[in-house]
């Protein structure tokens, strides 16, 4: 079996897209940065916020779990 990948230059002659410049780049912030973010946006407690990280093997919070707290939060709210 053959692999394929699709390459920016695919993208640019099937899309008609412009694929120019650097790739955007993150600044690592710190853990309490992200426990203080949960806390404050998504209404976590503090142990929720640091269980998630913990959960995640410390790569900050996992997508998954940012739509189960968002979706768990907006239900209530209902």
């Amino acid at each position: 079996m053959r692999e394929l990948t699709i390459t920016f230059d695919d993208v640019a002659s099937l899309l008609h897209l412009s694929i120019t410049g650097a790739f955007h780049t993150f600044d690592a912030i710190d853990v309490d940065k992200v426990v203080d973010l949960l806390i404050e946006l998504l209404e976590a407690n503090t142990q929720e916020a640091r269980d998630e990280i913990e959960q995640c093997k410390w790569a900050y919070v996992c997508l998954a779990s940012l739509r189960d707290i968002y979706r768990s939060k907006y239900d209530t709210r209902q």
